[in-house]
């Protein structure tokens, strides 16, 4: 995926290899952070959401976009996905999100559905 973008880049873009439960970045580094569609990959979601934070400006922005499923479908799936060849992990329930947020200090949360199978959360620092 690097070497996709690596070939597709502008002048002024830097990529990064690293994970989001251990940002490769200096505290209160960016005023807007986007997390799209690779928070159900996360072993240790917890966790990545305190780096998020960390790495927040005060006041900054986390965009987070990921899957969402009704509770019967998201449980029956939730028990095969640690099997999936794609590496997912778990589909959160809104709850869980905001309950995730919340516990790292996020404020001003604003979850929304934005079509049948994706959410889109906004959280400030």
């Amino acid at each position: 995926m690097l070497k996709q973008a690596e070939e597709k880049r502008m002048a002024n873009v830097k990529l990064y290899l690293g994970d989001a439960e251990h940002l490769p970045f200096e505290n209160a580094e960016f005023d807007v952070l986007i997390c799209t569609d690779s928070f159900h990959h996360y072993p240790e979601p917890q966790r990545a959401i305190e780096e998020f934070y960390r790495v927040l400006q005060k006041d900054g922005y986390l965009l987070l976009a990921d899957f969402v499923k009704p509770f019967p479908v998201r449980q029956l799936m939730n028990i095969f996905l640690p099997f999936s060849s794609e590496g997912d992990v778990k589909i959160y329930s809104r709850r869980e999100i905001i309950s995730f947020l919340r516990q790292n200090g996020f404020r001003d949360i604003q979850y929304q559905k934005i079509n049948k199978s994706s959410y889109l959360t906004v959280a400030k620092k």
